[in-house]
């Protein structure tokens, strides 16, 4: 029985840190870049990480974006947002489009995911055509037009984005 005991937790003790390791090893570096992962042996994943939004003239308005697309012909892109506000939580949104110069990228099929109130949290998910988000990408002047609860707001992206953008360019041909 002691032996018993012993073996497994020699045995847990030699297995944890191969575990952690080969975890760390499988997981992307933060800020590698957008994600790419096969799923079958015509189907991609790209999966472009949240990142963070900020209104331009309402610095208490931010939103946390991120987007996944599989390469299947007809498949849109989807679009994942949470919105916040330091001030109250969002309820509705009505409109939801990107926008570069005085080009609209409508953003479609939007619907509340959930809310949490005690971050003052909404997420909603929509989609947008690989079509439209590519000629969208052609531009560094990006922007996120919203209206929610009856007042608009316009977000701008971090950096970061603008570096993912040209690399889901890269990857991804029409």
């Amino acid at each position: 029985m002691r032996d018993n005991i012993r073996m497994a937790k020699k045995t847990f003790y030699l297995l944890v840190p191969i575990i952690l390791i080969s975890g760390c090893a499988a997981a992307p570096a933060k800020n590698s870049g957008i994600w790419i992962t096969g799923i079958s042996e015509s189907l991609t994943r790209y999966y472009i990480p949240a990142t963070t939004w900020q209104e331009k003239t309402d610095r208490s308005v931010t939103c946390r974006l991120d987007m996944t697309y599989i390469d299947e012909p007809g498949r849109p892109v989807i679009c994942n947002i949470s919105f916040f506000n330091k001030n109250i939580p969002f309820k509705e949104v009505t409109s939801l489009s990107f926008t570069e110069n005085d080009r609209i990228y409508p953003l479609n099929d939007v619907r509340i995911m959930f809310t949490r109130t005690e971050y003052n949290e909404l997420r909603v998910t929509s989609v947008i055509e690989v079509t439209e988000l590519l000629n969208l990408f052609q531009n560094e002047k990006i922007q996120l037009k919203t209206v929610i609860d009856s007042a608009e707001y316009i977000l701008e992206p971090d950096t970061e984005f603008i570096q993912y953008s040209k690399q889901f360019l890269e990857q991804v041909k029409p």
